[in-house]
């Protein structure tokens, strides 16, 4: 009774450590998640092709960014189904102005660019320098420049 009190006990403290290493080992994670694009349809890891999507991840130890599919992704940051969707959550939250070049740079599509747009807009990203980088010049006047992100429109008075 005795032998088997203290093979509980060390069986539990096993499984303690065991399970605080498991939540340490998925927190940690070499990559940041850095959206979804369309323009690359091929993946990183298993090298499948042709998918509708694939997840952006920022290598910390390279400094290269990655592209995966869903699976793969999770699979390769070591997190869960919910630290996936958290990580997710978390992005389309915190955003700033670099992340936003790079998520609009990275749109295939001028509906998706001029939507990511409208969301760098609404977050404080400031208008006169969000055309200059990501418009195509429609008309130059002697007085402004006048840029076009599909069906949004800017003028930016020449200095």
């Amino acid at each position: 009774m005795f032998f088997y009190c203290l093979s509980l006990v060390y069986l539990k403290r096993v499984f303690i450590f065991v399970s605080n290493k498991n939540e340490i080992d998925m927190t940690t994670s070499k990559y940041i998640y850095k959206g979804i694009t369309d323009s690359v349809t091929d993946c990183d890891c298993c090298g499948k092709s042709d998918l509708k999507r694939t997840v952006v991840l920022l290598d910390t130890e390279l400094n290269d960014f990655k592209y995966f599919g869903t699976t793969c992704a999770r699979n390769a940051a070591n997190w869960t189904v919910e630290q996936f969707k958290k990580e997710k959550e978390n992005y389309k939250k915190i955003k700033t102005v670099a992340d936003f070049d790079i998520a609009i740079s990275n749109q295939k599509s001028g509906y998706s660019k001029a939507r990511m747009c409208s969301k760098a807009l609404k977050k404080g990203y400031d208008r006169d320098e969000l055309f200059k980088k990501h418009g195509e010049v429609l008309e130059i006047t002697p007085w402004e420049i006048v840029y076009n992100i599909e069906h949004l429109v800017h003028r930016v008075a020449k200095n």
